[in-house]
């Protein structure tokens, strides 16, 4: 693609404290971000092949003044990513040494670099559906639709199990060598998809609307003649599926991919050298992927962890996880007023539950941190504890080691996160519309049934527009 890196003055390949060029086709001008604009070659290119296979049926029965409709459905989701990581490296300039991006690049003193590399990701997802419903026109004047939907969702899982989990204490027998508390799926606790499945997700709705009715009286004056006042209502329940997102931000870490972050302003020929001490920080690459049959019964004792450590976990799964729902209801009012004038009066009110929310399972002590924040309160020239200092070894002035102030997981992990369904929203609202139409009357689009029998989407307008049935309401005379 371009120049080598090595033909631009690093000192590159393996063994090397320099970069070693992980995808050699794609080499070229080094990435190189500054505050507000980046140079050189492109490293955040991705190929993804997709495949979907569905079956699905529908059946409709009409029944006097019931409309009887059952369905179910059956969706299975392939996605193959081959990732495209910093292969061959990235800095950034940010002005950490003179105060001026240009000015650092100008000195070669980047105030960061990053390299990464992983195999290629291959996400699974079933789902399956059933649903029954009933549309039950009681009257001229009244519409009750009432039925219930069953969801199984699950999490995502990845074709090689290569994915992992936290759990405290727990030494890996899939992968002996990793820490303790890093797990995978093998593991005691660890199903392949990071959770259990649920097949209790049942979703009931229900709406009815009426036409009011009355011969004389206050309330004939309020609601109108026959056919010009329409009252509605609708709840419902809907099971929504699990971001995929939620598999891939636990993918390509250790020991199947790692991204490397210098810990402190590197040189700029061998960015795995610390520049104001010249401590040596270790080169990781080439990676040495372990085999897609890695399982209890076939542990992998190679890995050597060691070289990894601190482990800079992503983000994982919580095993105790639910199915993200919402509850969608509302209220509505429509009145006719005079030959070309309609008002509406309509509260909403959606509830989300189960909510995806990312905790820090390793967070730093700040008590710790304070205790070791001034320097009569460390060994003579050793480091001090402040800001991001979570990971940092201090020497307490009694001479006593820290290697970091994280717990529970301990050193040997920085920041380790898990996604939790442990979040919620509302919304609520009152909406009050005037249509008038000049001239010829112009009516509302007629309201659907509902249709339980598609994949589970979060739309309040959905909810609105096909949870509920209104008989029409007649084209008033002129």
């Amino acid at each position: 693609m371009g120049p080598s890196l090595a033909s631009q003055g690093f000192v590159t390949g393996p063994g090397t404290l320099g970069i070693v060029p992980l995808d050699p086709k794609i080499e070229g001008v080094e990435n190189i971000v500054f505050n507000n604009y980046t140079l050189g070659i492109n490293t955040t290119g991705m190929s993804q092949f997709d495949n979907a296979f569905e079956a699905l049926d529908n059946f409709t029965k009409i029944m006097g003044t019931h409309t009887v409709k059952a369905g179910g459905e059956f969706y299975f989701v392939q996605v193959n990513d081959i990732p495209d990581f910093i292969y061959n490296g990235s800095f950034q300039f940010f002005g950490t040494a003179t105060g001026v991006d240009f000015a650092d690049f100008l000195l070669g003193a980047p105030s960061d670099f990053g390299q990464g590399d992983g195999q290629s990701i291959y996400e699974r997802n079933p789902y399956a559906a059933a649903c029954l419903q009933d549309t039950w026109r009681v009257s001229s004047a009244l519409t009750a639709n009432y039925g219930v939907r069953w969801d199984m969702i699950s999490p995502w899982y990845e074709k090689y199990n290569q994915i992992q989990n936290l759990s405290l204490g727990e030494q890996s027998v899939v992968f002996p060598g990793a820490p303790k508390g890093l797990v995978f799926p093998g593991d005691a606790g660890i199903p392949r998809k990071l959770a259990p499945v649920q097949y209790t997700n049942f979703s009931p709705r229900l709406g009815v609307a009426w036409a009011p009715r009355f011969g004389g009286g206050m309330l004939r004056k309020l609601l109108g003649a026959r056919g010009k006042s329409s009252l509605r209502t609708g709840y419902g329940i809907y099971y929504t599926a699990i971001e995929g997102l939620s598999l891939g931000v636990d993918s390509a870490n250790i020991p199947g991919g790692y991204s490397y972050t210098s810990p402190a302003p590197p040189l700029f020929a061998t960015p795995y050298v610390t520049a104001a001490n010249g401590n040596n920080d270790g080169q990781p690459f080439p990676l040495q992927f372990p085999p897609f049959d890695v399982s209890p019964r076939h542990p992998d004792r190679d890995v050597n962890f060691a070289k990894f450590l601190p482990d800079p976990f992503g983000a994982t799964y919580n095993p105790g996880n639910k199915s993200p729902y919402a509850e969608h209801y509302m209220f509505s009012f429509e009145r006719q007023m005079g030959a070309n004038t309609l008002l509406s009066l309509d509260y909403i009110g959606p509830q989300a539950h189960h909510l995806l929310v990312v905790l820090e399972e390793n967070p730093g002590n700040p008590a710790l941190c304070l205790s070791l924040s001034q320097p009569q309160e460390v060994m003579p020239g050793t480091p001090t504890c402040g800001p991001f200092g979570e990971s940092g070894t201090y020497v307490s002035s009694s001479g006593k080691v820290f290697k970091g102030t994280r717990a529970p997981f301990g050193p040997a992990f920085t920041s380790a996160t898990t996604e939790h369904t442990m979040a919620n929203s509302n919304y609520n609202a009152l909406q009050i519309t005037v249509r008038h139409t000049g001239g010829e009357w112009s009516s509302l689009p007629a309201i659907p049934t509902a249709n339980l029998s598609t994949r589970p989407r979060v739309s309040l307008s959905r909810l609105i527009r096909s949870t509920i049935v209104s008989p029409k309401l007649p084209r008033p005379t002129t």
